[in-house]
């Protein structure tokens, strides 16, 4: 299977496969397209680290009663997939200024356990494991916990130092919202042994996600982007308003 691509397109592709050379586009193709595709969106969003990253933690501060005035929009909370490329925590050493900006944005401290993680710099960061493990839990609990399932996963992170590839994290978080936790862990490890790339990075991909956090409205097939006017509540109050009219 070989492919040749321009920029972000494919200009063209093809397969030894008997399938291909009846013409067609075959497996192999697609499974190397996607991959692309994940790896190009890779390539945009560490580009656009310097620029507008900021850590997801803290921006919950607000979210959370935005969404607690607003019982009825339909949440659907995805993991973006940053760190996907075995990236070592002292691989970014504009963590700490990111860190500082949330600080002064949400009034929220990291925990010495983390600022440990940073100083020392070997902990490796795996989206693909915290998305595993936040998608297991989100799957078997209701709508109105999966802010609060990723709000202590964040906590476990940004306060206690926690490796969010660590199993017994969400062994322990699913034991706290009354499921099996040891279903958990098991279903984590064969994840992990079978997951190559997670179903949420591709949402993430059709969603547009160029910076983290993003939060988008739907509406009637539009995308909002929620964060436009301001990360607080009163500009998402203010952006929702001028969507739905």
């Amino acid at each position: 299977m070989t492919l040749d691509a321009q920029n972000s397109s494919p200009v063209n592709y093809s397969c030894t496969c008997p399938y291909a050379a009846k013409n067609c586009n075959c497996k192999h193709m697609a499974a190397v397209m996607y991959q692309f595709e994940a790896q190009y969106h890779q390539e945009q969003v560490k580009e656009s680290i310097g620029n507008n990253f900021l850590e997801p933690y803290g921006f919950e501060s607000n979210l959370v009663p935005f969404l607690d005035a607003h019982p009825d929009i339909e949440l659907e909370i995805v993991s973006g997939g940053l760190f996907t490329q075995n990236n070592r925590i002292g691989d970014f050493p504009h963590m700490a200024v990111a860190n500082e900006q949330i600080h002064q944005m949400y009034s929220v401290e990291f925990g010495t356990a983390y600022n440990n993680l940073i100083t020392d710099g070997s902990l490796v960061l795996n989206s693909l494991d915290a998305a595993i493990g936040f998608g297991l839990l989100r799957d078997q609990l209701p709508q109105t916990q999966w802010i609060h399932v990723a709000q202590d996963l964040q906590n476990a992170f940004y306060q206690q130092g926690r490796s969010l590839s660590d199993v017994t994290l969400y062994e322990e978080v699913a034991t706290k919202y009354g499921l099996d936790g040891g279903q958990i862990k098991t279903a984590f490890i064969e994840a992990q042994k079978t997951t190559t790339m997670h179903p949420d990075f591709k949402r993430a991909m059709e969603l547009g996600a160029q910076s983290f956090p993003t939060f988008v409205l739907e509406k009637d097939g539009q995308y909002y982007d929620m964060r436009s006017q301001g990360d607080t509540v009163e500009a998402m109050e203010n952006c929702l308003s001028r969507v739905t009219g």
